[in-house]
């Protein structure tokens, strides 16, 4: 079974016959009955007794017929999700409506209260591994995240990225659009921010590689930089939030303030400032990456790492001093281009005497 959309200007009341102006009602289905009190127009049913003071009692049974379809639309919900049927998300978009004379604004805000919570706590979505679950569970948390973004491929890369994580918590992909634009604003959304959130909260790529499926953390990565490269918006995005999604040489996220590019800088120049107690690899960026346009790292050298091992030098004690001088002298030969550097870190250390 698969449900289809309402033409475009349906009437959602029915009183025998449609009542025509009803098409923006916020109810998600068609409600039809032959009790209803419909305005003298046909245009709609008494909700109000502003300035109408004489029909409470047809108030009150438009009223009720209404109550009635709520539980009524609850027991459609539960059973097309326990029979699975296909395009659920047809008959759980709740339109914007403009104000009508008729309506009773505070007593709608309920109704509609009432067929959310429906959507909500009934699983009606198809999910990416093919199961059906509930936009939020029991505790009242989001279970269920919608890729979000006006552009429609954009939604389509948000959707990959989380398929790669969580598909058990997204919709099936022929289903993301749809879901889209059925579920009201701000419903359980899942946008570039909060893909962008996401990578800032994993810390170190670690976890990242412990969620992904199907693809390397690597090539996960890369395609999100892609994605950043892409907007503007974005990059001003990741620059003010300063988030942590550039990963450094030691595998944890920095942002891109607090890492420099290693040019081609000697291994073990990076384990002598550790043995002088400078973990060098905590702030250059790891070496799979590149700097994009929208980070442009500072550069280091060898050059410059063996000045800052020189100085580092002059504050060391002995003990330390004498492993990394045979560790410098170890590396000596002649076809290094470094060499020079070197024995001149050494005379200074040890006052010429090498």
């Amino acid at each position: 079974m698969v449900l289809v959309p309402f033409s475009k200007h349906q009437s959602k009341l029915f009183c025998d016959f449609p009542l025509i102006g009803t098409e923006d009602f916020p109810f998600p289905v068609l409600i039809s009955s032959s009790d209803f009190n419909p305005t003298e127009p046909r245009d709609g049913v008494f909700l109000t007794c502003k300035n109408r003071a004489k029909v409470d009692d047809e108030i009150e049974v438009n009223r009720n017929i209404i109550e009635i379809a709520c539980e009524l639309y609850q027991q459609l919900l539960e059973y097309a999700a326990k029979k699975e049927w296909g395009g659920i998300y047809n008959i759980t978009k709740i339109c914007p409506y403009s104000r009508k004379d008729w309506y009773d604004e505070e007593w709608m805000e309920e109704i509609i209260g009432k067929c959310k919570n429906t959507i909500l706590h009934t699983p009606v979505v198809c999910t990416a591994d093919g199961g059906m679950k509930a936009l939020l569970d029991d505790w009242g948390d989001a279970q269920v995240f919608i890729a979000s973004d006006g552009n429609g491929v954009v939604r389509e890369k948000i959707w990959q990225f989380l398929y790669c994580i969580m598909p058990d918590k997204i919709p099936q992909k022929e289903d993301l659009h749809e879901w889209y634009h059925s579920l009201w604003s701000g419903c359980n959304r899942y946008t570039f921010e909060s893909l962008s959130d996401r990578v800032n909260n994993y810390k170190n790529i670690e976890t990242l590689e412990g969620e992904l499926r199907e693809i390397g953390w690597k090539e996960w990565l890369s395609n999100y930089y892609n994605l950043i490269d892409e907007n503007e918006k974005w990059q001003e995005y990741v620059k003010n939030q300063q988030l942590n999604i550039l990963p450094n040489q030691n595998g944890v996220f920095c942002n891109v303030g607090k890492l420099h590019f290693d040019v081609d800088i000697l291994e073990k120049y990076k384990d002598i400032l550790m043995d002088l107690g400078v973990g060098v690899k905590a702030w250059l960026l790891h070496l799979d990456f590149r700097c994009r346009k929208w980070f442009q790292c500072a550069e280091t050298d060898n050059k410059q790492t063996l000045e800052l091992i020189e100085r580092q030098l002059n504050e060391a004690d002995g003990e330390v001093k004498g492993k990394v001088y045979l560790k410098i002298v170890y590396m000596n030969n002649k076809s290094f281009q470094g060499l020079n550097e070197q024995i001149q870190i050494c005379n200074a250390g040890s006052n010429g005497n090498l």
